[in-house]
């Protein structure tokens, strides 16, 4: 992932020292996608699902790829793993 640049006089998100005097680089979530997990798929994960479960990951990403596919049916019957696979398949929908 590359780090983010902020320019002079503001700080990282780890509230470290500015580096140099023009800007401070810093990386936000994880840098890694974690076992199991392709970087592509990792890359389409929005940022408030990179600390999530695995599981998680899996329902938002089967939705964009169900998408993908033009299969839209949904799969799962409970509240949560239903609404993250609403969630990948419209994101994917509406990415035009």
């Amino acid at each position: 992932m590359k780090p983010f640049k902020f320019f002079k006089g503001q700080l990282s998100q780890y509230n470290r020292e500015i580096n140099s005097d023009y800007y401070a680089t810093f990386s936000i979530g994880r840098e890694e996608p974690p076992f199991n997990l392709s970087r592509r798929h990792w890359n389409l994960l929005p940022q408030d699902l990179r600390g999530a479960t695995l599981q998680e990951m899996e329902c938002y990403i089967r939705g964009w790829e169900d998408a993908r596919n033009y299969v839209h049916v949904n799969p799962y019957l409970d509240r949560r793993r239903a609404e993250l696979w609403n969630r990948g398949n419209g994101r994917f929908m509406n990415r035009r």
